[in-house]
């Protein structure tokens, strides 16, 4: 967006880490005054992909051209996203987040609105999860032993764009 323009914001208050990353995304706004949110929708996670969908229609059909771009708590709402401003006839960047590779694929796809996605590290994940569980279940470590006394382990992702496609 380039500091400026109209965000549409996808997101859930029904899941701790969507939450946390929405209001990241929050506070960071705050540092771009130019940056105007003109559209805001809240989905059940049950129906996240239709709802995400149904709301991005709505937004088309209301703001248009006005849209300068769309952020997603993660990727399957983006590619719905895509699909609602596709139908739309608008062509307008899109953000995700987790880094699927079906997300990476699109990204690196020439003309894709899929612009970014935060790549999680998910074999590190599973890596260290064995390691705690095998810690805790075989070896007899206390978990907050294991966590080194954190009740949430945070693992970082990394921005993935085209620039990360060759």
């Amino acid at each position: 967006m380039k500091g400026k323009g109209n965000l549409i914001i996808i997101t859930t208050d029904k899941i701790k880490p969507v939450r946390e990353r929405t209001d990241t995304l929050r506070a960071i706004l705050k540092e771009y005054p130019d940056i105007k949110v003109i559209g805001e929708y809240n989905f059940d996670v049950a129906n996240f992909y239709q709802e995400t969908l149904n709301a991005v229609q709505d937004f088309a059909t209301r703001y248009g051209e006005e849209i300068t771009a769309v952020w997603t708590p993660w990727d399957e709402p983006a590619q719905a996203a895509i699909t609602a401003l596709q139908g739309a006839g608008l062509n307008v960047p899109v953000s995700g987040m987790d880094g699927h590779p079906e997300a990476i694929k699109a990204i690196c796809e020439p003309n894709s609105m899929f612009v970014a996605t935060g790549r999680q590290q998910f074999e590190e994940w599973g890596v260290n999860l064995a390691t705690y569980a095998k810690r805790v279940m075989l070896d007899g470590d206390h978990p907050k032993e294991v966590t080194n006394g954190k009740d949430i382990v945070y693992y970082g992702a990394t921005l993935f764009t085209k620039d990360n496609c060759k």
